[in-house]
């Protein structure tokens, strides 16, 4: 499942966000970075530009993942967060409390592929549990 923003003055693409469900096929590696578990919807990526960065893009393509997966029967969204990546700020906001934190150790094949884009290394796992009857899509 995924949604783009589009900056439609210029017709231009500004968000993209991607993300799976439980029973979803996925391929391996997906699957090696995250299992997914029953009632849940994985949120894999969500990338903006730089220029449209504190512009409200990030927070419009959460509501959307956060709306998709109670619409398709999910009980909680759940992410992975590159430590001290600035993103993790916005997730907090939204209501995601930090699960468990892994460094450079557990992680290693993630600073392989991705260096370390924030100067530091590891993964900060966190999830939104929606309450029955759905989420607040205000926040």
């Amino acid at each position: 499942m995924s949604a783009v923003a589009v900056r439609e003055v210029e017709d231009r693409v500004v968000g993209l966000a991607i993300m799976a469900e439980h029973g979803m096929p996925r391929s391996w590696d997906e699957r090696q970075m995250h299992t997914l578990r029953p009632g849940e919807c994985y949120l894999h990526m969500l990338c903006v530009l730089s220029e449209a960065r504190g512009k409200g893009v990030g927070s419009v393509l959460l509501r959307w993942c956060e709306a998709t997966a109670v619409a398709r029967g999910a009980e909680f969204l759940s992410l992975g967060v590159v430590a001290g990546n600035p993103a993790q700020r916005l997730y907090e906001r939204k209501g995601f409390e930090v699960m468990h934190s892994s460094g450079c150790c557990g992680n290693l094949v993630m600073c392989f592929f991705l260096g370390l884009p924030h100067c530091r290394c590891g993964v900060v796992s966190m999830e939104k549990v929606f309450e029955s009857g759905g989420t607040d899509m205000t926040a």
